[in-house]
C-alpha cells in the first residue's frame, strides 16, 4: 500500500510487473529446454543416429570413457589408445559389445608385439585390459531375473548326492514360472525332484558367464509331444559363479609341484626368498589363470603353505610359479584332495603364456 493508501496503485507498481515478466521468461525457458532436451533424448535413441555413431572414428573422449568404466589402469588406457589407433577402430564405445572383433584386434596386436620381443609388460597390460573389456561387455549383457531367459536354454540339474546330472531345456514360460522340459533319464520317479521341493540350477548365459539360482519345483505337467514338463518358479536372486579377478582355462593335465618355504632372507628388490625341498610330488592340474591355479593331489595338505608349481602350457614346455595353498578339500569322490593356489611369484612371460593359451592367441 501506497502514501495513498490506494490498492490500485500498488497493483500498477512497475516492480511487480517486472517480477511477473521473469518469472514467464523463466518458465519459457524451462520450457523450451524441456522439449529440447527430449527431442535430443529420441534422436539419440533413434536406430539411425545409433548407427551414425558406431561408424565415426574412435576419439580421445571414447577412449576415456571406456577407462573409465572398465576401471582400466593408465597403462591399459594408452594400450587401448594404440590398438584403436593401429585398427584404424570405429567408435570403441560401440565396438567392446562386438566380443569377436574386439578379440581379433587383440589377438593381432598380441602377434605385433611378439614379433617386437621383449615386451613382456606391454603383452601384460594388453591381456589385462583384454579381460576388463570382456568383463564390462558381460555386465551390460548380464541377467538379473529368470523372467529374462528364452526358450530353448539349458538348465544343469545336479541331484543333492551329486551323482546325477541332467540337462533342462526351458520350453516356454508366463510371467510367474517356467516350464522345463525334462531328459528321458530324469523321468524316473526316484531321480526326479519331488513336487513343491527346492531345488538349484544353473545355466551358461550368451556372455559366457554361468548362474546359478535357486527355485521350487511346482508340479509336473504333460507337453503335446508327450515328453514331460516341470514347472519351476521365477526368480530375481542369480549368483554369477565364475567372475574371477583373472580368466583361467580348464587344463586337466599331469604337473609336478614341491613343498616350499620362506627362508627368511629377500632380494634387493625385497622379493622373497624361497627354499624349495627337494622331493617332487605328482598331481594334475586341473584349471590355471595367470594369478593361480586348482591342483588335485594324492595326498591332505593343509591351507597357508607356500608349494613350487611346474605350469605346462601349450608351447609344449613347463615354467615353476611359487603360490600359496588358499583351500583345501577332498574330492567328491574321495580319491584325492583338491587345493586352490594362488601365485605369489610369477614372472611375466609364464603369466602371458598362460593368458596368451586362455585366450587361444
Amino acid at each position: 500500500m501506497n502514501s495513498t493508501g490506494s490498492l490500485v496503485d500498488n497493483r500498477s507498481n512497475p516492480y511487480i510487473f517486472l517480477i511477473l515478466g521473469i518469472l514467464l521468461v523463466v518458465a519459457a525457458v524451462l520450457i523450451l529446454i524441456r522439449f529440447l532436451t527430449m527431442f535430443i533424448e529420441k534422436k539419440h535413441s533413434s536406430p539411425e543416429w545409433i548407427e551414425a555413431q558406431k561408424k565415426l572414428p574412435t576419439t580421445k573422449k571414447n577412449i576415456e570413457a571406456v577407462a573409465r568404466n572398465a576401471r582400466l589402469t593408465n597403462e591399459e588406457r594408452s594400450v587401448l589408445a594404440e590398438i584403436c589407433k593401429r585398427f584404424n577402430a570405429p567408435n570403441i564405445e560401440y565396438l567392446i559389445r562386438d566380443s569377436q572383433q574386439i578379440n581379433s584386434m587383440c589377438a593381432d596386436f598380441y602377434q605385433a608385439l611378439v614379433a617386437l620381443g621383449n615386451r613382456e609388460e606391454d603383452l601384460f597390460n594388453m591381456f589385462n585390459l583384454r579381460y576388463k573389456l570382456e568383463k564390462l561387455h558381460d555386465s551390460a549383457t548380464m541377467i538379473h531375473d529368470t523372467r529374462q531367459l528364452k526358450e530353448g536354454q539349458g538348465l544343469l540339474y545336479i541331484t543333492p548326492d551329486n551323482n546325477g546330472h541332467y540337462q533342462l531345456i526351458l520350453a516356454n514360460s508366463d510371467d510367474k514360472g517356467m516350464y522345463l522340459t525334462l531328459p528321458e533319464q530324469l523321468t524316473d520317479d526316484q531321480k526326479k525332484p519331488a513336487e513343491l521341493s527346492k531345488i538349484a540350477l544353473s545355466f551358461v548365459g550368451s556372455s559366457g558367464l554361468m548362474y546359478k539360482f535357486d527355485t521350487r519345483a511346482i508340479r509336473y505337467e504333460k507337453a503335446k509331444d508327450g515328453k514331460t514338463l516341470l514347472y519351476v518358479s521365477h526368480t530375481s536372486t542369480l549368483n554369477v559363479l565364475n567372475r574371477r579377478q583373472t580368466k583361467r582355462m580348464t587344463v586337466n593335465k599331469e604337473c609336478t609341484f614341491r613343498a616350499a618355504k620362506d627362508s627368511g632372507k629377500k632380494t634387493h628388490n625385497g622379493k622373497v626368498i624361497y627354499d624349495i625341498m627337494e622331493k617332487t610330488h605328482q598331481g594334475t592340474l586341473l584349471d590355471v589363470s595367470a594369478k593361480g591355479c586348482c591342483i588335485k593331489v594324492g595326498i591332505p595338505i593343509l591351507p597357508n603353505q607356500s608349494m613350487q608349481v611346474s605350469v605346462p602350457t601349450s608351447d609344449g614346455t613347463e615354467r615353476e610359479a611359487i603360490g600359496l595353498i588358499v583351500g583345501s578339500r577332498k574330492t567328491k569322490q574321495g580319491d584325492g584332495f583338491i587345493l586352490n593356489v594362488k601365485f605369489t611369484q610369477i614372472d611375466r612371460e609364464l603369466q602371458n603364456r598362460i593368458y596368451a593359451d586362455v585366450y587361444g592367441y
